[in-house]
């Protein structure tokens, strides 16, 4: 029979008859044109796509120029959307298996797609995971911004950037995904906790063998319809309880479900001697000596994050201890950072834009302490354990700030504190949070007084005596005093 007559089965629906014609043309030519073209149309009546696709893809490996082929693959992406079809999820591995056949896992996949403080809280798990699987490659999935956390770490073998602005372009998404589904792998680990479409989409998609996610417990990212749907395709989901509150607790629940047990997770990056170089070169052409300097990172990830009074700070502080200024952060943020340099008397150099995550990392270990908003590099100055203090506001409440020994956090609590970023004042045509900007100065300058002039072994939330009381807090501080040591300090 020829494809064409195995072709007007399809359509007729005579799927069972159209199998069996098609095996045979498969024995007698495994690898003529449309023969992996017939098997798709035949498993996207089945409703099961992600065969369909990779059919589609082995058509095209062969006959790259079966427009037939390209067309098809092009109207499945976009009826699919966003939707993950239930054929993606694999049945070749089980969690026993993976944990008793540790050795056996030769290609890991690490999806980490979010900012850059999230990938740094989550690289202090690479050590442990190469440790459980020690012949395993650990493949990094993660965007271009982040992808320089990851370019030093002896534990990542290979990084994979994503764009994820273009993974709504059919072409862009068909050839990510077969990107990550070339590498064969056996193991998809996507520890993020408040999960995304995106997220989900590639590690999913991915081929993986055996895939493990946290399970969805807030819509911060995405729809937490879709992601409750899309948890039924990993092979394993890890469940936290309610009252666990950091960040670093929460991913120390996700290694134990890998049998891996750890009780003090820290954040982590690696950079280099050309690194710290780079970064002396700098200073020295601006005259200033790192270690007698104040790291300032003044941006974040929006400007309503941002603390309206850090110059009045920085002047105070540097005054009393001779401190010059190092600002870091984005290309972006330097002409807001500027202002504030412009307006302090102590000498300082504005490095915005002109390192990297690495060599910021490497200007942050040399420095005795650093002050900002919250950001990535809160999270850089944890893993290089340089003492830090944080404007912060009520989105989170200690989630990821404070987290460490190093780690200090500026609070005022309101009445709306853990909004998990959906700001009750958002219709307000807001500068600022409120739950940052009405943070009192003095209480800021007390913190980093403090943090500065004490080795002390614990996280410090700094709050004003006046500030309003909020059960959320209340109760988020009391389980961190249990989970990280934390120490609340009021400040008249």
């Amino acid at each position: 029979m020829e494809p064409n007559d195995i072709l007007n089965l399809i359509n007729q629906d005579k799927l069972d008859e159209a199998e069996k014609y098609l095996l045979q043309l498969k024995e007698s030519a495994p690898n003529a044109l449309n023969i992996y073209l017939l098997d798709a149309l035949i498993a996207a009546k089945h409703n099961k796509y992600f065969h369909a696709i990779k059919y589609l893809q082995k058509e095209l490996e062969l006959f790259p120029e079966n427009t037939t082929a390209s067309d098809l693959l092009n109207q499945i992406y976009s009826q699919l959307g966003w939707y993950i079809p239930a054929d993606v999820k694999s049945d070749k591995l089980s969690l026993s298996e993976v944990l008793k056949n540790s050795r056996d896992i030769k290609t890991i996949l690490w999806f980490r797609v979010d900012l850059i403080g999230d990938n740094i809280i989550t690289a202090g798990m690479l050590p442990f995971i190469k440790d459980k699987f020690p012949n395993a490659k650990i493949v990094v999935i993660c965007t271009e911004q982040v992808a320089n956390i990851y370019s030093a770490d002896p534990c990542v073998d290979k990084i994979e950037t994503v764009n994820i602005d273009q993974l709504s372009n059919n072409y862009y998404r068909f050839d990510t995904i077969k990107r990550l589904q070339s590498y064969n792998g056996d193991l998809a680990i996507n520890t993020v906790f408040s999960r995304s479409i995106h997220g989900d989409y590639l590690t999913l998609w991915s081929g993986c063998k055996f895939s493990i996610a946290f399970e969805a417990k807030d819509g911060v990212n995405s729809p937490i319809e879709i992601l409750k749907n899309n948890s039924k395709l990993f092979n394993h989901i890890v469940d936290t309880p309610t009252n666990v509150v950091s960040e670093l607790k929460k991913q120390e629940i996700f290694l134990r479900a890998l049998d891996i047990k750890i009780n003090n997770l820290q954040p982590r990056i690696y950079y280099t001697c050309d690194d710290v170089n780079y970064v002396k070169e700098l200073a020295n052409q601006a005259n200033i000596e790192i270690s007698k300097s104040l790291i300032l990172a003044a941006g974040a990830s929006t400007k309503l994050k941002r603390y309206p009074y850090m110059a009045e700070v920085i002047n105070y502080f540097c005054q009393k201890h001779n401190l010059s200024i190092v600002a870091l952060g984005s290309k972006g943020e330097w002409d807001e950072t500027q202002k504030i340099l412009d307006s302090c008397e102590a000498k300082s150099i504005n490095l915005c834009g002109k390192t990297t995550i690495r060599q910021s990392a490497a200007v942050i270990s040399l420095s005795p302490i650093m002050l900002g908003n919250d950001s990535g590099l809160s999270h850089v100055a944890n893993a290089v354990k340089t003492p830090n203090v944080i404007c912060v506001g009520g989105m989170f409440i200690g989630r990821y700030c404070p987290a460490t020994s190093f780690s200090n956090a500026v609070m005022h609590p309101i009445p709306c504190y853990a909004c998990h970023g959906k700001c009750v004042f958002e219709d307000q045509n807001l500068t600022t949070y409120h739950c940052v900007s009405e943070i009192p100065v003095n209480v800021v300058k007390v913190a980093i007084d403090n943090v500065f002039l004490q080795n002390k072994p614990y996280p410090e939330i700094f709050i004003s005596k006046n500030a309003n009381s909020n059960q959320n807090y209340n109760n988020a501080v009391e389980l961190l005093k249990d989970e990280i040591g934390l120490v609340v300090t009021e400040v008249e």
